[in-house]
């Protein structure tokens, strides 16, 4: 019997609710091709959330998109004759379909010994990379990743000069003294999302510590295991789920 009875949680108490999150771009023009245009940039975060998220859960970007302003041309009148004028909208929408299952009650993440890691399910997963990250195993951790995320996070760290020290040292600096949280369980495609909330212990007399993020723990089968994955990287779901749980519009013109 694992420590969290994570399959109770799962089969038992968890509510089930299909949902759908929609990406609506007008014009026929994708996001994407607008990276140039002037756009109102999202509220700054704190230091200390910002180093947290890159620590607990590297492969999460917040890419902030916000409706953009276009000026209004002065367009000179037609030529030849026309009818009177329709405002019409064009719209490409692209839908990400996924079912969310919310814990409950929410699940206190507790560490178990490196003998009782397990890759058979997605919430055996989380609890075998967090283990891994508070007890300061890099090894561990990084043998609960698929191999193509490896490679990428190889060429990253080679990049950045960041050493499985400097990994271990931001576990220790994001973890200590908080607890690990599990809320929720979106199945999307061939993909598993946990959503997690990082938070301070709870002070004597309090009942819930302050959160400092809320994130995604991206999860995919491969053979027989369920491991971490880096290929939502640049998924808007994964990107905007927390933010923006029913989807955007963003209006090009």
């Amino acid at each position: 019997m694992r420590a969290l009875n994570l399959a109770e949680n799962v089969k038992g108490s968890a509510s089930r609710m299909v949902m759908a999150l929609s990406v609506t771009v007008f014009c026929g023009v994708l996001a994407a091709q607008t990276a140039g245009k002037k756009t109102t940039p999202p509220p700054p975060k704190s230091p200390s959330a910002i180093q947290d998220k890159a620590s607990v859960a590297p492969d999460a970007q917040h890419s902030g998109i916000k409706t953009e302003q276009f000026q209004i041309l002065p367009f000179p009148a037609p030529v030849f004759k026309t009818a009177p004028p329709e405002k019409k909208k064009f719209a490409v929408q692209f839908v990400t379909n996924y079912t969310r299952l919310a814990f409950t009650p929410e699940v206190k993440m507790q560490p178990v010994p490196k003998s009782a890691d397990t890759y058979k399910t997605p919430e055996e997963l989380f609890v075998t990379q967090f283990s891994a990250m508070m007890s300061g195993d890099y090894d561990r951790w990084i043998a609960g990743w698929t191999d193509d995320s490896k490679k990428v996070m190889a060429e990253r760290d080679e990049q950045m000069k960041r050493t499985s020290a400097d990994w271990v040292a931001r576990w220790k600096l994001a973890l200590t003294n908080r607890q690990v949280v599990l809320l929720e369980r979106l199945e999307s495609g061939p993909y598993v999302l946990l959503v997690y909330s990082l938070r301070d212990t709870p002070k004597p007399g309090e009942t819930q510590g302050k959160e400092i993020i809320r994130t995604l723990f991206p999860t995919k089968k491969v053979g027989e295991k369920w491991m971490q994955t880096q290929e939502l990287s640049d998924d808007e779901m994964f990107k905007r789920y927390i933010e923006e749980p029913e989807g955007y519009t963003q209006v090009l013109r």
